[in-house]
């Protein structure tokens, strides 16, 4: 059987800027959005073995990303001015998954809670950034 995996590259990764999505430029690596989703728990007196029921309340999770750091880049600098405001805006991954056309996006509201900068001697200048996604992500197929 021959697999239908495809190799990672071109992934995109927008921020709303100005009330548009902008490609935020260079990303290096994205994590997430790592869902997850709880269970209650409802063993009582007269239960033999611990009982669960699922939580229908789920986490989005984080989305955290490394990208190069490019001076003057309008989706980096928002990057930072969208940590200070604490605001849930739009954000989108999109997938180079269907033989270079767009393919599958994952579409989700988030808040910025961390921007960090890495200048390291002998490399260039980094920022890593997390996004706490305030609810389930939309993940649309490529067609």
């Amino acid at each position: 059987m021959t697999t239908a995996a495809k190799a990672v590259s071109l992934t995109l990764l927008k921020t709303t800027v100005s009330a548009a999505l902008t490609l935020i430029a260079e990303v290096v690596n994205i994590s997430g959005p790592s869902m997850s989703a709880g269970t209650i728990d409802v063993t009582s007196q007269d239960s033999t073995d611990r009982e669960f029921i699922g939580d229908t309340l789920v986490d989005g999770g984080e989305v955290t990303f490394d990208c190069n750091y490019v001076s003057g880049n309008a989706a980096q600098k928002e990057l930072i001015v969208l940590l200070k405001s604490g605001a849930v805006k739009p954000h989108t991954i999109t997938f180079n998954d269907s033989l270079g056309v767009a393919g599958t996006l994952i579409a989700f509201n988030g808040i910025i809670t961390g921007v960090s900068v890495d200048a390291q001697l002998g490399s260039n200048y980094k920022l890593s950034v997390t996004i706490k996604v305030s609810s389930v992500p939309t993940i649309t197929d490529a067609s």
